[in-house]
């Protein structure tokens, strides 16, 4: 596909001039939601720069069948997806990659 660059400038609202107090509150956010107000594509998927997702993720939403479903569903029919995060206990080193790995990290408290 067309790959393009949009560039937005970001910047910090004076607070007497805030429109909404929320604007100067959480600069984040304000990021964020010029990114998803720019955003192009069919999908959309906003995660935090430390988060990641299980092996296999990108193939299976960008199998053709699986893709053309998931945006059926989001366009359509407005579904949106939540995808559980889990936060790995500091003394635990090993990443889990597969689901039988995430049920003993689990059962081990270790998540």
């Amino acid at each position: 596909g067309r790959c393009r660059l949009i560039i937005s400038l970001v910047y910090g609202v004076d607070p007497s001039k805030a429109r909404i107090e929320f604007d100067t509150l959480y600069p984040i956010n304000a990021l964020r939601n010029v990114a998803v107000r720019e955003a192009s594509s069919d999908l959309l998927m906003v995660i935090d720069v430390d988060f990641i997702p299980s092996s296999g993720f990108w193939e299976f939403c960008t199998e053709p069948a699986m893709y053309m479903e998931l945006v059926s569903r989001a366009v359509q029919d407005k579904h949106v997806w939540a995808l559980v995060s889990l936060e790995l206990h500091e003394t635990f080193l090993h990443l889990p990659l597969e689901k039988h790995e995430m049920g003993r990290c689990l059962h081990n408290k270790s998540v």
